[in-house]
């Protein structure tokens, strides 16, 4: 019992979980050997990047800073001797781990749109006719990466394991929360849906709260279609904020759906094996009555501290 308490109060301290930490390099040729160098940030990183150019170029216009709500746009123009993408170069000195980081060049006679794990750009695989956009495997790895780092959503499931007494009723609320899910994945990522990040956030950790009173108050979890629809209602808000970015990363509507889809698929497979290990190293304390209050209780003081967390968005 103390160490699945430690483990949910030893929680790091909170990040946007559930918006993805998006950074996009977009370089397109606007004129013979002219470029327009944007770099996006979702959100704005705390410290601000440092840009450099190929020995080639210069810049001909000043850097202009952008601040859209909680993101980051940074634009210059500059104007090369060579084509840009003949030799490969160093536009950031260094990654920022805490961002998945994305390149959409166009021009030079090539398109390129694919993920970055390191600073130096090289398009020689592109003038080839080798570069792909990002895989599906990259696609599905994401998804199960984005769970098992968000721990706001690994609370909600942590919860969920407490407030089902039977393998139906568990059944049922992680049916019901993957079809909310993953409906609204789909439909924010093809710009149907478009809320405000404060909303998005404060919601997800209302329901952790409100889950979390449930589960302290001894609700009853056989009544099968209260189960269903309000883990439905809580994975239409879980979803909200995932899968935006891969409109702007993807060009193609098809490629988009693709690779969309093997996202949604990272991201239960990511919940089923979080299930599955804390069934197995839990399953005992789980049965235990006297276990749920205190459970339930700190799974609400930390979904408190998210949904303030959230607040403090501007």
């Amino acid at each position: 019992m103390r160490m699945i308490l430690l483990f949910i109060l030893l929680i790091p301290q909170v990040v946007l979980a559930h918006t993805l930490n998006t950074a996009i390099i977009a370089i397109e040729e606007t004129a013979p050997l002219h470029y327009a160098v944007g770099i996006h940030y979702s959100p704005a990183p705390k410290d601000e990047p440092l840009l450099e150019w190929p020995t080639q170029c210069e810049s001909i216009s000043h850097l202009r800073t952008e601040n859209a709500g909680i993101n980051l746009h940074k634009r210059i123009n500059i104007q090369c001797d060579t084509p840009l993408s003949a030799h490969p170069f160093t536009l950031l000195q260094v990654l920022d781990n805490k961002f998945q980081w994305f390149l959409k060049f166009q021009g030079d006679g090539i398109k390129v749109e694919q993920s970055l794990y390191q600073p130096e750009l090289d398009f020689s695989a592109a003038h080839q006719g080798q570069s792909p956009s990002p895989s599906l495997l990259e696609s599905l790895m994401l998804g199960i990466e984005h769970i098992l780092l968000g721990w706001d959503h690994l609370l909600l499931l942590l919860a969920f394991l407490l407030f089902c007494r039977t393998s139906r009723s568990l059944v049922l609320t992680l049916s019901g929360f993957t079809l909310g899910h993953a409906t609204t994945i789909f439909l924010t990522a093809f710009g149907v849906i478009q809320l405000p990040t404060l909303f998005v956030e404060s919601m997800i950790a209302l329901s952790i709260i409100l889950l979390a009173k449930d589960i302290y108050n001894g609700r009853d979890s056989s009544n099968t279609a209260y189960v269903f629809l309000f883990s439905l209602s809580f994975g239409l808000f879980h979803g909200l904020g995932f899968a935006r970015f891969f409109s702007t990363i993807y060009s193609d509507f098809w490629e988009t759906l693709v690779n969309l889809i093997a996202f949604n698929l990272g991201i239960e497979l990511g919940q089923l094996i979080f299930i599955a290990v804390s069934l197995i190293l839990f399953s005992k304390l789980y049965k235990k009555p006297g276990f749920r209050k205190p459970a339930a209780y700190s799974i609400g003081v930390l979904g408190s501290y998210f949904f303030w967390n959230a607040l403090s968005i501007t």
